[in-house]
């Protein structure tokens, strides 16, 4: 291997790893920092809902769209009743506006495909678990995340129909 080449492995070696390290720091951030929201989740099909060791999550936030209208990417206003779970108000293609209370969360459309029918990916669809738990994990009526203040989720946890982690 010529010296030029070696060059170019490494710098591409020190990019993706100083683009794992700032993905794995934003990540922790929006756990540290973002704010608990519950979404309430929609029936998945029951041959899917426990793959190995994960459970395959679909939110009922989305079976309110109309997926044809919507933009490609945008976000989900949404504000939390006296339950706490967030209830859809509207989407908007942009962050802004937003009231006092409302709350964002980023979302793709992902279009229908042979097996299953359209709907939106906001980046948290799956939830891993120990092996040989899964039946513990059945009961999951709502999902926990942690949302920063640009609409960026994370999956922290699943929640049962008392709003109690499942741990």
């Amino acid at each position: 291997m010529r010296k030029r080449d070696r060059i170019l492995l490494l710098l591409a070696t020190v990019a993706v790893l100083a683009y794992l390290g700032w993905f794995i720091v934003d990540k922790e951030r929006i756990l540290r920092e973002g704010e608990l929201v519950l979404f309430e989740l929609a029936p998945v099909d029951p041959r899917s809902l426990l793959q190995g060791d994960y459970l395959a999550l679909r939110y009922s936030i989305g079976d309110e769209l109309a997926l044809e209208e919507l933009p490609v990417r945008g976000y989900l206003v949404f504000a939390r009743d006296s339950s706490g779970v967030a209830r859809l108000l509207r989407v908007q293609n942009e962050m802004e506006p937003r009231a006092a209370g409302e709350g964002i969360l980023q979302f793709r459309r992902r279009r229908a495909g042979a097996v299953e029918r359209g709907t939106i990916r906001i980046g948290a669809e799956s939830y891993f678990f120990e092996e040989g738990t899964g039946d513990r994990f059945a009961r999951a009526r709502y999902g926990g995340l942690r949302i920063d203040d640009r609409g960026r989720a994370v999956l922290v946890g699943v929640w049962d129909a008392a709003r109690e982690p499942i741990r």
